[in-house]
């Protein structure tokens, strides 16, 4: 499936661009963590043309409609910014699986030089059931299939750095211990 795969690090690399990826993450689950009982995230992307961010959120009768808008954004923007990031809320399974649907955060994520953003998701539990905390590890896609073992590496890497960068990013260790 990747032995043809190849992801020009020097586009995607520590300190470029896609550390907004982690940023935006990061603010995601900020909100999330003191969200209560029936809230939602409101889907967001956040876009950067050199140093400059912009915030866009996507407000819509129903979640559903706002997160396809926010979709829709990328092939709005991604002519014109160096980086596109779009954060929202969603519920996670495995297709076929009994395994019980899961909270999840989900980012995807693109820089020029991508054909196509990359799925960060980060399982995580909502306050309003006995606490917020982040839930296992993240995950990482690329065209809807999980990396080799050092490609999820680097990327992960980039992805915390990103976190680290966002004001509330020193919380990510705790609200992951919190799951433990």
């Amino acid at each position: 499936m990747f032995e043809a795969f190849v992801l020009d690090f020097r586009y995607v690399g520590s300190g470029r661009c896609s550390t907004i990826w982690g940023f935006v993450l990061a603010h995601a689950a900020w909100i999330a963590s003191d969200l209560g009982a029936g809230e939602l995230i409101c889907p967001i992307a956040v876009i950067q043309k050199g140093v400059v961010r912009e915030v866009i959120p996507f407000e819509a009768e129903s979640q559903v409609q706002a997160i396809n808008r926010g979709k829709a954004s990328f092939d709005e923007f991604k002519d014109d910014v160096d980086a596109w990031a779009f954060a929202r809320e969603g519920i996670f399974s495995i297709a076929g699986g009994d395994a019980a649907r899961k909270d999840v955060l989900t980012v995807s994520s693109w820089v020029k030089q991508l054909d196509e953003p990359i799925t960060l998701q980060q399982l995580f539990r909502p306050k309003a059931k006995n606490g917020f905390c982040l839930v296992g590890d993240l995950m990482i896609s690329i065209h809807g299939a999980i990396p080799p073992d050092d490609v999820h590496g680097r990327l992960r890497t980039i992805v915390m750095e990103g976190v680290s960068l966002h004001p509330q990013g020193g919380n990510w260790n705790y609200w992951s211990e919190l799951s433990t």
